[in-house]
């Protein structure tokens, strides 16, 4: 592919030839299908060992789920907060190489070692690997056609969701496979992603300043604003809420049921909403409402785990929506980003903005820590690390 600068920047992210293409007015071209089917495929890739690890985390530390998304996300919200002043200075190269690492070194860590030190390293690396591939292809869907790319991307990450609980249920709980087998099978994906990554040529990238580059993200808000609340209510469900509900409540393999049952619904509700960026683009007053629809499920949720008013797998409905609400927040945000900003800035700012769900995931983890521990108290359960 041919390399350019400005505003008319070329990307690869083993994706067609730029001489097929016809350019666009403002340097961003239409996708081919192996351009928008190569960013479905980073999604799914990237998200699948974070997924996994959140499917198995209850199998790590059943007494600190909590803790455990804690170590899935805090890595992540490093990268995303220092990566857009460091990137420049990275190649995608460099970038993606890592990533593969990053991922088979948190599957086999994980699966190899039997000290919960040392399968916490394991999600620390996947977490690493996570934050660093997203917001690097982030920042890559800005040298396309942003709005395109951004929604398979955002499909890809959803579906990943589904495809990562289905792992962990299909090998681990219906053919018996140990929960090591089945990390150690998931290594397939670092394979798949250098497949995926394969390219020939840098993009061109708009430089700024560390003043610049600070006041362009405060300038985020908006956008990072629903990010987060959103992020924060429903892992505060998901880590905190739905691991202490089960039928009977008493008993630990119907809490384990509906703990996955009840986040495999959620990540469907995610796949479908992140898939229709294409059909619907939301403003920004839709994109703050939907989070404060979280969080009144959020307290819903709560105030069922100890009251037990609406007790059975119906309430798997609410999950999913749980899931339709956080997905339509992550793609919306960013594609109304690729719509508002200055080219020129797109691909910083797509980067940038990817920390607000870091920070609401972070804070959820911790929060969803202490909830556990009162719901379990609640609910006269032992074993929480926390006690209410």
């Amino acid at each position: 592919m041919a390399d350019r600068s400005g505003d008319d920047m070329e990307a690869t992210a083993g994706l067609a030839d730029s001489q097929d293409v016809a350019q666009k007015a403002d340097g961003v071209r239409p996708e081919h299908a192996r351009n928008l089917a190569a960013f479905w495929s980073l999604g799914l890739l990237n998200n699948a060992a974070y997924v996994i690890m959140i499917a198995g985390a209850n199998e790590i530390s059943s007494g600190a789920v909590g803790l455990v998304y804690f170590c899935a996300i805090f890595p992540t919200f490093v990268v995303k907060l220092t990566g857009p002043y460091w990137f420049h200075y990275v190649s995608y190269t460099a970038r993606m190489w890592t990533i593969a690492a990053l991922m088979a070194g948190a599957y086999s860590t994980v699966a190899l070692t039997s000290s919960l030190s040392w399968q916490l390293l394991g999600v620390v690396l996947s977490s690493l690997q996570g934050g660093l591939g997203e917001a690097s292809c982030l920042a890559l869907c800005s040298f396309y056609d942003s709005r395109k790319v951004l929604t398979f991307w955002s499909s890809g990450t959803g579906f990943a969701g589904v495809a990562g609980y289905t792992w962990v249920a299909a090998l681990h709980m219906l053919l018996g496979l140990s929960f090591a087998a089945t990390l150690l099978l998931a290594n397939l994906t670092s394979l798949m992603w250098l497949l995926a990554t394969s390219h020939d040529s840098e993009p061109a990238v708009h430089t700024m300043g560390l003043r610049e580059r600070l006041r362009r993200t405060l300038l985020l808000w908006p956008y990072m604003g629903p990010l987060c609340l959103v992020y924060f209510a429903e892992y505060v469900m998901q880590s905190g809420v739905w691991s202490v509900m089960g039928f009977p409540v008493g008993s630990p393999d119907a809490r384990h049921r509906f703990y996955t049952y009840s986040n495999w619904t959620y990540q469907l509700g995610v796949f479908v909403s992140r898939s229709s960026g294409l059909a619907y683009q939301a403003d920004r007053s839709v994109l703050w409402l939907m989070p404060g629809l979280q969080v009144a499920l959020l307290a819903f949720f709560s105030w069922d785990a100890v009251l037990h008013f609406w007790y059975n797998y119906s309430i798997l409905l609410l999950c999913l929506l749980a899931g339709l609400l956080g997905g339509a927040v992550y793609v919306n945000a960013f594609t109304l980003i690729s719509k508002e900003v200055e080219p020129r800035f797109r691909e910083f700012s797509l980067s940038a903005a990817s920390l607000g769900d870091s920070v609401g995931i972070a804070l959820a983890d911790i929060t969803a820590i202490f909830i556990q521990g009162c719901l379990y108290k609640a609910n006269h359960i032992v074993g929480a690390s926390y006690t209410c």
